[in-house]
């Protein structure tokens, strides 16, 4: 089955969505442990969480100078999950040497954000409110990204649940499935990054 938005709304029904109907950032990165995760962003261990602990945040000890990050490990790629930082878009370029990630966020104040790379190099760049994808020139990029969810209307019509459209396309480019039974049975490490 091809991942699209309807198979995860239900990241928005009951308490689920926490901090993803805010502000998040998302990073899927391809055949990458959490340790190797770890490594490339400098990060400290700080403890592990369910997946009901990062969606509905645990208190850590803020420390200046640090974002939190929490890193799943999914059918051998790793999940970076985070609230009110973008660690993994900023760090975007240094994950994906030798590999492939698909990156996106969404802030409380509706600035969205969607990179595909592989080792290195930017594929697709776009903004997931407004699905406005005129600059995926590969057909079967442009292909994922409609069935995704995306509209790619050049007016600049938002697309409906973008959210969950960004969530489809990025398991389907980089793989794996991101099913509520991954996503829900996985083992989280909160880990905090020193900020750049």
């Amino acid at each position: 089955m091809t991942p699209t938005a309807d198979d995860y709304r239900w990241l928005f029904e009951d308490d689920n969505g926490g901090f993803l109907a805010e502000s998040y950032c998302a990073t899927l990165v391809r055949q990458m442990t959490r340790a190797d995760v770890l490594l490339r962003l400098g990060a400290t261990f700080v403890q592990q969480a369910t997946f009901g602990q990062v969606v509905d945040p645990v208190d850590l000890d803020d420390e200046e100078g640090r974002s939190y990050i929490a890193v799943a490990q999914i059918a051998g790629s790793a999940l970076i999950l985070e609230q009110f930082s973008m660690v993994g878009y900023d760090h975007r370029v240094s994950l994906s040497q030798g590999t492939t990630l698909a990156t996106h966020f969404n802030t409380v104040n509706a600035d969205t954000g969607f990179a595909y790379l592989h080792d290195g190099k930017v594929l697709l760049d776009f903004e997931p409110f407004y699905g406005d994808f005129r600059d995926a020139e590969d057909a079967e990029l442009a292909e994922a990204l409609r069935e995704s969810g995306f509209v790619g209307d050049p007016g600049g019509e938002w697309t409906d649940h973008y959210v969950e459209a960004a969530f489809a396309l990025a398991s389907r480019l980089v793989g794996p499935d991101l099913s509520r039974e991954a996503l829900e049975g996985a083992t989280y490490v909160y880990a905090s990054v020193p900020e750049r």
